[in-house]
């Protein structure tokens, strides 16, 4: 967690420096503690000035589409911040057996296109 919160007053701190080069920053969030997600996306958008915060998709086995990420989606929604979704994998992303993905696999053209659109519909 504490990773993820240096990262993004980095971020702040860089956009400050050169407001020439950058118009702003979206920021990191800790989806492996979805506890903390909301928390860290709530203090980035309001006390960092991030336009929003990036997901990665189902990175630990816990698919943003759960209910477990509303409040983050309410926050988001209430401070008119953004969501970008990420795509990501890891290789046990089959059912979480454990088995490593063909690097042929149809995740990129099928698989990633389910998951961000069950999660958009949310």
């Amino acid at each position: 967690m504490e990773v993820v919160r240096r990262n993004n007053e980095e971020m702040a701190e860089m956009v400050a420096a050169h407001p020439d080069r950058f118009a702003g920053f979206v920021a990191a969030t800790p989806v492996t503690d979805p506890d903390a997600v909301t928390e860290e996306a709530i203090r980035s958008v309001r006390e960092l000035g991030a336009f929003g915060v990036q997901l990665d998709e189902d990175a630990i086995n816990l698919p943003l589409h759960e209910d477990r990420y509303d409040p983050l989606f309410a926050a988001m929604e209430e401070l008119r911040a953004g969501v970008w979704l990420h795509p990501f994998r890891t290789n046990a992303w089959i059912a979480g057996t454990g088995v490593r993905i063909c690097r042929y696999s149809p995740y990129w053209s099928i698989a990633r296109s389910r998951n961000s659109m069950s999660c958009s519909a949310r």
